[in-house]
C-alpha cells in the first residue's frame, strides 16, 4: 500500500491542532486522488493544466502531485527521444508536463474499484 506522509501536529499542540491536521490529511487525500483522476483522464499536464482542470490553486495541486510523484505514481512525461517535455506557462515561462505511471492507473483503478463494494 502507498505510504504518504499525513500531516501531523506536534505532541505539545492544543487539540484543534490535531483537529487541524486530520482535516488537512483528508483534503491532501482528496486532492491527491484528484491529481491522479485528472491525469489518468485527460492526459500529460503541467501543473497550471492541472489547475485550470481542477479548479485547484496551482501550488495545492502541484503540492499533491508531488506527493505521488514522491511515491512512483506520477512522472515526468517524456518525448521518443527521452527528453523531459515542457510547455509555455501563463507566464511565458517553461512548466514541466507530468504523466500518471503503470503504478498510478493500477493504485486508481484499484482504489476506485474498493470504494464501488463499499
Amino acid at each position: 500500500m502507498i505510504d504518504f506522509n499525513p500531516p501531523s501536529a506536534r505532541n505539545n499542540d492544543q487539540e484543534t491542532s490535531y483537529e487541524a491536521a486530520a482535516d488537512a490529511s483528508f483534503k491532501a487525500s482528496e486532492h491527491r486522488l484528484l491529481a491522479l483522476r485528472t491525469l489518468h483522464r485527460f492526459g500529460p499536464l503541467t501543473d497550471y493544466e492541472l489547475s485550470a482542470r481542477t479548479g485547484l490553486q496551482q501550488n495545492s495541486i502541484g503540492k499533491r502531485r508531488k506527493d505521488c510523484q514522491d511515491v512512483g505514481l506520477v512522472d515526468v512525461y517524456r518525448n521518443e527521444e527521452g527528453e523531459k517535455v515542457k510547455r509555455p506557462a501563463p507566464s511565458g515561462s517553461k512548466a514541466l508536463v507530468w504523466t500518471i505511471t503503470a503504478e498510478g492507473i493500477s493504485y486508481i483503478t484499484a482504489y476506485d474499484a474498493g470504494k464501488n463494494d463499499e
